[in-house]
């Protein structure tokens, strides 16, 4: 059997992109530059995270059907260093990138997942006809 791929990548992605490209223009365009470089930041990784821990569990089914015969790791230390780096950044530079802004911005993917995957599970049991009103 082969490993089911996560259905849901590209609208995380896509509400990912937004959420970071909406982020830059808010840098861009306003004068509290460090807070929205810390929010950034912490989405960035968040993203790194979130598509991580996807491609780690594709691997990870993949061997419990038997198509690969050695065992993957989870990545669970990649993702904490992933998660230290930008705050080690923020507090090395605080005049460049706020720490806080950096622990907001750290949950951001997994808001996004949770947002996609309630709106498809909405959708799933909530399904329109045409026709009907």
């Amino acid at each position: 059997m082969k490993p089911t791929e996560w259905r849901q990548r590209r609208p995380v992605v896509t509400l990912m992109g937004v959420f970071l490209t909406s982020l830059l223009l808010l840098w861009l365009l306003t004068p509290q530059k460090t807070f929205f470089a810390g929010l950034f930041l912490g989405g960035l990784v968040s993203l790194y995270n979130i598509l991580n821990v996807a491609r780690k569990l594709t691997a990870l089914e993949a061997h419990a059907f038997g198509e690969s015969h050695k065992r993957p790791g989870s990545g669970m230390i990649n993702r904490f260093l992933m998660a230290a780096a930008p705050l080690l950044f923020a507090a090395a530079y605080p005049q460049w990138i706020d720490f806080r802004a950096v622990l907001l911005g750290l949950p951001s993917g997994l808001a996004a997942v949770l947002l996609i995957e309630f709106w498809d599970v909405r959708k799933k049991s909530h399904p329109t006809e045409r026709g009907e009103k």
